[in-house]
């Protein structure tokens, strides 16, 4: 069956099971996955090519960038240790959680939350 989009049922179907794997176990409220439409020139077979998702990410990049997310608002919201923060997050460790945090934000989390505790 063909989608509203002219995109198989089964091929958003598939998109929006990887983006709900990525979504299930962080608490965060209106995933933007849940309303996007697939383009209509790519196919399930180029998605398995590319590895990207409907969200031009590839899943690694998108679990990654959610999970930096949660870090950030649990910075700014609290004061939970670093562990603490990291465990809610989906790290194992808080070194690990750091040193993503580092690349992707461009600095450390105690610096984060130090700047923007609101």
């Amino acid at each position: 069956m063909i989608s509203a989009t002219g995109v198989p049922d089964s091929a958003c179907r598939s998109a929006k099971a990887i983006c709900f794997s990525v979504y299930c176990f962080l608490p965060i409220e209106n995933p933007p996955f849940l309303a996007m439409p697939r383009p209509k020139n790519l196919t399930s077979r180029m998605d398995q090519e590319t590895g990207r998702t409907s969200l031009d990410r590839t899943p690694a990049e998108e679990i990654r960038r959610v999970k930096v997310e949660r870090v950030r608002r649990l910075l700014a919201a609290g004061d939970e240790p670093l562990e603490d923060v990291a465990a809610a997050c989906g790290f194992t460790y808080a070194e690990v959680m750091t040193r993503v945090f580092r690349r992707e934000m461009g600095m450390t989390p105690s610096a984060y939350r130090r700047r923007f505790r609101g």
